[in-house]
């Protein structure tokens, strides 16, 4: 059974992409959304992209029973490659970027639960709750890290401050000193 991606948001007239079982992606399908053009263009921007040494290793080629030559197929993390390393007259950046943003929400949302397509449009599970609390709790604590992190060189200034004036009085250039390396770490 095949599912599909839809790229309505990157291209209002788009076929959808379709996915099989395992997760690969039909490459054409793939072009037809990345060109913007018709499936003959699509398929030779594909066959020149895949008769490259750096990107024929990216596509999977996959035989029918029904096809006379074999499928090529790409994985989740290939076509994010291939993004990444075609050259600018086949896709644009802001269409790069729009389809590497549907093919991570989608198979985020795969790896986490149903497909798209079985996910009902309703409010929130208490799953996507938790998981949303839980990445708010660590950004919490990374952001109060990395404040205790700034902290730290000016508590040290602050103790050798202390140490220094209950020796005996601070100079002038003591002074000075301390008050340059207080501005060098805010």
């Amino acid at each position: 059974m095949l599912t599909t991606i839809s790229f309505e948001s990157v291209a209002p007239q788009s076929t959808p992409v379709r996915v099989t079982d395992d997760g690969l992606m039909f490459a054409l399908d793939l072009f037809t959304v990345l060109t913007g053009r018709d499936r003959k263009k699509a398929s030779q921007t594909l066959a020149r992209i895949g008769s490259k040494s750096e990107t024929a290793s990216l596509l999977t080629l996959r035989t029918s029973a029904h096809k006379k030559n074999p499928r090529k197929l790409v994985s989740f993390g290939n076509a994010i490659h291939l993004l990444l390393t075609l050259p600018r007259r086949t896709a644009s950046l802001p269409t790069r970027r729009a389809i590497a943003q549907v093919l991570v929400n989608y198979f985020e949302k795969d790896v986490n639960g149903p497909t798209p397509r079985e996910t009902p449009a309703v409010k929130p599970t208490t799953d996507d709750v938790a998981s949303m609390e839980r990445k708010l709790a660590m950004e919490r604590a990374a952001i109060d890290l990395e404040r205790q992190r700034a902290q730290l060189p000016l508590e040290q200034i602050r103790k050798c401050i202390e140490l220094a004036s209950q020796c005996a009085p601070l100079t002038d250039d003591e002074v000075l000193h301390f008050k340059r390396a207080i501005a060098a770490h805010t």
